[in-house]
């Protein structure tokens, strides 16, 4: 009888882990890192692409904001656009050359989808739709040959107003609000997504509390809740500040604010950040009631590493009402005619400005494949 030898051969990747060829978070920190794993702190500007008839694709405007020395740009964009008063479906082809433009301008894309934030709940109600449009073939092809720069916003400004001082109002929204997004995550992650999922928070973006906040009986945040749902737990937090001076948001409220949600260690940015714009209706963009205090908000950021994008390039926010273009950073959308005020000083303020303080990765700097993890070039 002939003895049966068993020989036992080991997996070659035993141990060995996947390597990470996207924009992800640290495990143990939450800190954004690329794909060489060197950490980003993401530094902006936002831009109404799909709102803009003149330059529907970044084509000049991209050039311009990078003179700011941005490494990021959220980007408005659609399921579909108005073409001469025609609502028109948005196509792959389009969302594959915004991207791009964006990249070769050496900035991270950040792609959000802006169709319903003109409803009472910012199209909270209609997200269902947002991930329709994620998870379509055709686009979802574009978002995999990019995912190496890119983060999805997956719907701006989508979320319940709340009342952050009523605990059962709390209970109530947030639950609302993660059983809402675990569907989101788990939809374009099947769809094979790996690249950052941005996540808006309630109170119309407003509501940062709503992240750090424990639900009744429950041991874990909204956010770490979100985060667990999450099987590439690559998540970010945006919160639009929002916050009238006059209205309560002296500088106590803003840093306490910010101390809790920094304590919560969990991974957020401010996804839109202004000088003005605060109060319940447009009518208050350049009254007392509007007014931000956009510099305290930029000095907590920078002491912390925390991202910012400033909103926004400009022009159009006088589309609705003329008072609001004081929010337009730029009167022609050329970097030369930054307007006087909040616009110039978020762009060259030495302590807090992107010209001074926004930094560009190794990988982004060096043509996005600077590291031994890019060999095959993915990203190209």
């Amino acid at each position: 009888m002939k003895k049966l030898i068993i020989i036992l051969v080991l997996p070659l990747m035993l141990g060995c882990k996947e390597d990470i060829l996207w924009i992800h978070l640290d495990p143990n920190t939450n800190q954004l890192l690329d794909p060489c794993n060197e950490p980003i702190i993401l530094r902006g500007v936002n831009k109404m692409v799909i709102f803009d008839g003149k330059d529907p694709f970044g084509e000049k405007n991209f050039k311009e904001i990078a003179q700011t020395n941005a490494n990021c740009l959220r980007i408005a964009w659609g399921t579909a656009r108005d073409n001469d008063g025609q609502i028109v479906p948005t196509t792959a082809v389009e969302l594959d050359s915004v991207i791009s433009k964006c990249i070769s301008n050496q900035m991270i894309p950040i792609i959000g989808l802006w169709d319903f934030t003109d409803d009472n709940d910012g199209g909270f109600s209609k997200l269902n739709q947002y991930i329709a449009f994620w998870t379509k073939p055709e686009i979802v092809k574009v978002l995999t040959k990019h995912e190496g720069h890119i983060i999805i916003n997956i719907a701006n400004e989508a979320g319940d107003v709340v009342n952050e001082d009523d605990i059962n109002d709390m209970n109530t929204k947030t639950t609302a609000f993660i059983d809402s997004y675990k569907n989101a995550i788990s939809q374009i992650r099947q769809a094979g997504l790996r690249c950052p999922l941005m996540i808006d928070g309630l109170d119309r973006g407003k509501s940062l509390m709503g992240f750090y906040f424990k639900r009744q009986n429950q041991t874990q945040s909204v956010g770490e809740e979100l985060l667990a749902s999450d099987p590439k737990r690559n998540l970010i937090f945006s919160v639009h500040t929002y916050w009238p001076k006059n209205g309560g948001a002296t500088e106590d409220f803003i840093q306490n604010k910010f101390d809790e949600a920094i304590s919560s260690k969990l991974p957020f940015v401010v996804g839109e950040l202004c000088g003005f714009g605060a109060g319940m209706t447009n009518t208050a963009c350049q009254s007392p009631e509007g007014e931000i205090n956009y510099q305290k908000i930029a000095t907590i950021c920078q002491a912390n590493q925390i991202g910012w994008m400033a909103w926004e390039w400009g022009p159009g926010n006088g589309f609705y009402n003329p008072l609001c273009d004081i929010i337009d950073m730029t009167a022609d959308s050329q970097f030369s005619s930054l307007k006087a005020g909040w616009a110039t000083d978020i762009v060259r303020n030495s302590q807090y400005g992107l010209l001074a303080k926004s930094k560009k990765t190794n990988w982004a700097k060096l043509g996005w494949n600077a590291c031994s993890n890019a060999k095959d070039n993915i990203f190209k």
